[in-house]
């Protein structure tokens, strides 16, 4: 008698046994729909090969069927992927406001095109599986691209005469995995691929960039800031395009520039901050408030006492301050001298090793940046690792 074939559990098994990052994926965001050939599907569109809508991983059988146990599992992962990049419910909202990250009519073809190009990138590298024939790979974009980019360099209509082997289904906004559920879905895929010993060749950094997103402190301290007391200087003439990739993909003004109210800086000049870590702010903060054009920007100094800030003219004068002090620490010194001279700001930032009390958060908010690992008591906290990459 002759033996069954079950091509999907075959691949299934391969996939757990094989890359158990994504079959963890599998299992956790998606429901696996099998169809025959010229059959409905639960999504009401024909699926001759496979399909995904963010939800559901549809295949044909029969053509399943004819890949090899490689091409069916890297079929399996090409799925996963789109889920975890969010491409299909991307696409949604593309579709619904009629236009593409270039401003013209939407295309589902260059999409489809920009995000397998990507994709198949990511697993060819990975050395997940073997792409079946038809699948689309580019040497001129890869797993280092956003698919919104991709998509304004591919003309219309795209130059590969295939399409793809699989589909990209708009699906359910509604019932689409949220951005936790994804970050938690990939953190535990790759806690149990790295127990194995099985975490693909390259995929630590779309792990990280999706499951522990890193943000350098000067971006997120230009972020705080402008979230306090920042005026984004903007422009409708030009989109800004990070905005239209991400839900709810809104057409937004493009940044020209920023601007942001009265700010007020102090260093921290006890013995324990080194001259290292303050030229490394100093600088960083040069260029970062050369952008963000705050209307009045202070400096002051402060070991044991808080000394008396001064008004800075010009952004490169940040570079030629000169801190006073080198005794021990106590920062709460800074509120009661801002309060003496009444020189209250929109927002005040602190560049400390974090060895020292913190006081009471005051009416104004607080950044701390700190050297070291300390948390302060109240504000916002955000650590400087002079190492770090500017």
């Amino acid at each position: 008698m002759a033996q069954r074939s079950y091509p999907l559990s075959e691949a299934i098994s391969r996939l757990i046994g094989q890359h158990p990052f994504f079959a963890v994926l599998l299992f956790d965001l998606l429901s696996i729909e099998e169809v025959e050939e010229g059959g409905n599907t639960s999504v009401n569109v024909p699926v001759p090969t496979a399909a995904t809508d963010g939800t559901k991983l549809i295949v044909n059988k029969k053509w399943f069927g004819s890949l090899d146990i490689d091409e069916r599992v890297f079929v399996l992962a090409h799925e996963v992927m789109h889920v975890i990049l969010e491409h299909c419910p991307r696409m949604k909202g593309y579709m619904d406001r009629g236009v593409g990250p270039d401003l013209k009519a939407f295309s589902g073809g260059r999409w489809n095109h920009a995000t397998d190009y990507i994709i198949n990138d990511w697993l060819n590298q990975s050395n997940v599986g073997t792409c079946p024939v038809g699948g689309l790979n580019n040497p001129r974009f890869g797993k280092a691209d956003l698919a919104d980019d991709v998509y304004l360099k591919v003309p219309e209509p795209p130059p590969d005469k295939s399409n793809g082997f699989d589909q990209h289904l708009p699906g359910n906004p509604t019932q689409q995995p949220t951005k936790a559920d994804i970050q938690r879905a990939v953190a535990s895929a790759s806690e149990a691929a790295k127990s194995q010993g099985k975490m693909p060749a390259g995929m630590e950094r779309l792990v990280g960039e999706i499951a522990e997103p890193q943000v350098k402190w000067q971006d997120k301290l230009r972020l705080s800031i402008n979230a306090i007391a920042g005026k984004d200087e903007t422009t409708w003439a030009k989109p800004n395009r990070r905005r239209l990739a991400i839900i709810p993909h809104v057409y937004w003004p493009g940044k020209t520039g920023y601007s942001c109210g009265k700010v007020a800086m102090y260093i921290d000049t006890s013995g324990s901050v080194s001259d290292q870590e303050l030229k490394h702010f100093m600088g960083e903060c040069h260029g970062l408030f050369s952008e963000m054009k705050p209307e009045e920007l202070w400096i002051g100094s402060c070991d044991s006492e808080a000394y008396e800030p001064e008004l800075i003219e010009d952004a490169g004068d940040i570079l030629t301050y000169k801190p006073k002090g080198g005794g021990g620490t106590h920062m709460p010194a800074i509120f009661d001298k801002l309060a003496e001279i009444d020189n209250e700001p929109e927002v005040l930032i602190i560049l400390t090793d974090g060895y020292t009390a913190f006081g009471d958060a005051q009416s104004y908010p607080t950044i701390w940046v700190c050297t070291s690992d300390k948390v302060a008591s109240h504000g916002e906290t955000i650590r400087l690792h002079v190492g770090q990459d500017a």
